[in-house]
């Protein structure tokens, strides 16, 4: 019964977390490698945001702020972190907010 169970539960996680993954890809924000929309993955509860800009990556963040308060969820900012590459990944950003968190910066 256990099984069956966890099976259950990862099954509606799936459909549940669909709708936030289909939002942020239908947004057209992102990061785009030819004419395909690259702006999120996810691997079990666990999801990547990859933006070109601090800007737009604040529009997909607070479009998952939406969706938490939607389907009354957490995210945890805690846990969460902006991972900044390229050339001038020295430079100074602005904090990135989950809600009303600030997610850490990592360089």
């Amino acid at each position: 019964m256990v099984v069956f169970q966890d099976l259950l539960l990862t099954y509606v996680f799936n459909i549940y977390i669909d709708g936030l993954l289909f939002s942020l890809q239908s947004s057209d924000l992102g990061c785009h490698i030819g004419s395909e929309c690259i702006g999120c993955m996810a691997y079990a509860d666990d999801v990547i945001i990859i933006s070109t800009s601090i800007i737009q990556l604040q529009a997909m963040l607070d479009m998952c702020v939406r969706f938490r308060d939607e389907m009354d969820t957490k995210f945890n900012a805690k846990k969460s972190c902006l991972f900044i590459v390229g050339i001038n990944y020295k430079d100074f950003v602005n904090n990135v907010l989950l809600g009303d968190d600030i997610t850490g910066q990592l360089t």
